[in-house]
């Protein structure tokens, strides 16, 4: 008992550890086609993810007050030189490079204009002279401007620490006149993301509620069922500790990890608990009817176990790294069921007693 309830606290500080990702690229395996594509466009085509940012200022030509362009320069500018950036794309390319070049390209004058009126005729010049990019950057009323932001393929982590340092950012430049959304793709992981998270929680929760209700119903009796979610709780538990300690990301294939487990595990242990209560209704001794369970089902137990390791060992040959993981972390988690089955319940069993104390009796 006392090596395995050491084990569970050590599991439970590696499972703090676990980091949600769920960005697809990161799950395929670099020989794969897919994958290379993706890496050449973060190698040499500025990035194969992007963030749009919408700038909304509320009225009409709120866009060409050079009071919200000046402000949009030092955001802009501020999201260029993020570490993550490769290239931002917005209105104010279009403004400054107009201005420069009715200035004879001197790049002295690159910068943003100074009146609403000139930053007006160098949109109306744009417009006039064959641009039509312009809808792409800014709303019919130039009531929105749009920031373009690419990126390389990026880790969930590496999103949620970028859209927090454009946020915070925003809200320390722009005032409540200007409302600031975020989009794109990273703005889809970041929001995939979170699902996953809140989607790990509530499965696993409702499952392990089920379960214990079920296995009480079936054994009848309170602490039996209880002691019977051991070995259905713990090699979730010790999973998770060996994700958090090894790297191993929560992703979209190990999202159900939890609830296969507990529901594959519970196969055994109805097996063993259930013919554990009989044999005590016959024996009425603990420990007699602990050996008499292990030399009836502890052998197809074993061999049930060893199908499923074995079986579920075969997806690591897959070249997703979501579904390779998977396959290794369930046949993982499988054998500390089987375990568990074997040394940690009986020790449970034998120190609550909960069937009971008198001898050839069963307290229901």
């Amino acid at each position: 008992m006392a090596f395995f309830v050491i084990l569970a606290g050590v599991s439970i500080a590696g499972a703090l550890n676990i980091q949600v990702e769920s960005n697809t690229a990161k799950m395929l395996s670099k020989k794969l086609p897919l994958r290379q594509a993706i890496d050449f466009v973060d190698e040499r085509m500025g990035g194969s993810m992007s963030m749009e940012i919408m700038l909304d200022t509320g009225k009409t030509d709120g866009v060409k007050d050079p009071a919200f362009l000046k402000k949009m320069d030092a955001f802009q500018d501020f999201v260029d030189k993020h570490p993550l950036t490769t290239k931002t794309t917005g209105v104010l390319d279009v403004v400054k490079k107009m201005r420069r070049a009715m200035h004879n390209n001197d790049w002295e004058f690159y910068s943003v204009p100074d009146t609403h009126q000139a930053a007006s005729q160098y949109l109306f010049l744009y417009e006039t002279s064959g641009g039509d990019q312009l809808d792409k950057l800014v709303g019919f009323d130039y009531d929105i401007a749009r920031l373009t932001v690419k990126t390389r393929n990026l880790s969930t982590a590496d999103v949620r620490k970028f859209m927090q340092d454009v946020e915070d950012f925003s809200r320390k430049t722009f005032d409540d006149s200007v409302s600031v959304e975020v989009t794109g793709a990273l703005s889809w992981v970041k929001a995939l993301n979170d699902k996953i998270g809140e989607g790990v929680k509530y499965s696993f929760t409702a499952v392990l509620f089920a379960v214990a209700a079920l296995m009480m119903i079936f054994l009848r009796s309170v602490k039996l069922g209880l002691i019977s979610m051991i070995p259905n709780v713990f090699p979730v538990l010790i999973t998770l500790g060996l994700m958090g300690f090894a790297g191993i990301y929560l992703d979209m294939p190990l999202m159900c990890c939890s609830a296969v487990i507990i529901g594959v595990a519970v196969d055994d242990t109805i097996h063993f608990f259930r013919r554990y209560r009989r044999e005590f209704k016959g024996l009425g001794d603990y420990k007699q009817a602990l050996r008499a369970t292990l030399s009836t089902v502890g052998r197809p137990i074993t061999f049930t176990t060893m199908t499923l390791v074995l079986g579920f060992l075969v997806m690591t040959l897959s070249d997703m790294s979501g579904w390779s993981n998977f396959g290794f972390l369930s046949g993982f988690a499988f054998l500390w069921a089987y375990l568990a089955d074997f040394f940690f319940c009986p020790a449970l069993i034998l120190l609550f007693k909960p069937l009971g104390e008198g001898k050839g009796q069963m307290v229901e």
